[in-house]
């Protein structure tokens, strides 16, 4: 409930890309073929019509913000229906090896329970892997949902979000009055941009392992200047992974950066506090005290009104010997989660009440 996974899916997206090597895909070029293993709904595509103007998007019946996206792609197809053809193309789902294509039937059945919600013509990657290399792998795109416009003569005129700034752009494309080529030029910053972030990431991570606070501190400090909304990010990397490898310098800087730059984040506040009342974190000396007050430090700037901040709350100070404050914090935490309805999954909500049974065991004893 507390940790992040998304690097984790990130980096295996990105160690799969680096095994094919395939021509470069860009705003301004020409659309490579649509050659899929089986069209699912809808018709079959088997050219882009010169005067026609498509969209081309990726998903995967396992990704989450695919399923968000696909009712939205629906109301697009809907609204634009005789004036652009809508086709979503599954990749990266999941084999037992790389001939096996059992996944086909997944994807068959997954679009027949989406039913009316995906509402467009829908393709499947074949083994080859010919779309997810062609299209996502040499635009270098490593994440999905994606989505592709093709214009009228052919070309890739944008690749983004679908969730974004599809529909505005698409209207442009429809009226002519979209400028791929400015497009380009601003996406192929933002590419280089990126290259920069991962580097520096990578380069922050090392300084952590090797304990050179300066260095890390330094990278972050690039990183913050490439994109100002990594901050937080940044600042939470490098107090976590101080806790993980050197415990005395980790809590000090936790202390520095609660008075400083995460004084009024509640997320990052919350999530430093839990790695150290986490018992999977497995720190030798963890101070709870320490906990107790960045939690209460991020109940303080706003996460009153957050369940998973009320929690790590009372986990610590359960931990700091303070058992009724706790079992109160607690208590806010589930009349909160229960009151979000479905905004919160069941798993957090049971695990919240079943914390909070706990503690009022612990009381009774």
């Amino acid at each position: 409930m507390k940790t992040l996974r998304a690097l984790t899916a990130v980096a295996g997206l990105l160690a799969a890309a680096a095994a094919f090597a395939v021509a470069k895909l860009d705003v301004g070029t020409k659309a490579p073929d649509l050659k899929v293993a089986k069209w699912v709904k809808g018709k079959e595509i088997k050219s882009f019509k010169k005067g026609n103007v498509y969209v081309v998007e990726f998903w995967a019946t396992w990704c989450g913000p695919c399923k968000q996206s696909i009712p939205h792609l629906t109301e697009l197809a809907a609204k634009y229906k005789g004036k652009v053809d809508f086709t979503g193309v599954s990749v990266w789902e999941r084999q037992e090896n790389p001939t096996d294509s059992s996944y086909f039937a997944k994807v068959d059945e997954f679009v027949k329970t989406m039913g009316p919600k995906m509402n467009y013509n829908v393709a499947v990657d074949g083994t080859d892997k010919f779309m997810a290399k062609n299209w996502m792998q040499a635009a270098g795109e490593n994440g999905i949902p994606a989505a592709f416009i093709i214009d009228q003569d052919g070309d890739v005129a944008w690749i983004g979000h679908p969730m974004g700034d599809l529909d505005t752009t698409l209207q442009k494309v429809l009226d002519k009055k979209w400028d791929k080529n400015a497009f380009a030029l601003a996406r192929s910053t933002e590419k280089e941009n990126e290259a920069k972030l991962q580097q520096n990431f990578k380069d922050l991570q090392l300084a952590v392992r090797a304990k050179d606070w300066d260095s890390a501190v330094a990278k972050g400090n690039e990183i913050k200047k490439i994109n100002a909304a990594y901050a937080s990010t940044v600042d939470v990397s490098i107090v976590m992974g101080a806790l993980a490898v050197d415990e005395a310098t980790g809590q000090k800087l936790a202390k520095e950066y609660s008075n400083g730059s995460l004084a009024k984040d509640p997320m990052a506040l919350n999530q430093i506090a839990w790695f150290i009342v986490d018992d999977a974190s497995k720190m030798k000396s963890p101070d709870f005290a320490l906990a107790a007050d960045l939690a209460r430090k991020a109940v303080d700037a706003g996460g009153d009104k957050m369940p998973e901040v009320l929690d790590t709350y009372a986990v610590a100070l359960s931990k700091n010997g303070q058992l009724d404050e706790a079992i109160a914090a607690s208590e806010k935490a589930v009349a909160l989660v229960n009151a979000a309805g479905a905004k919160y999954p069941d798993q957090m909500k049971k695990e919240i009440a079943d914390r909070l049974a706990s503690l009022k065991s612990k009381k009774k004893v």
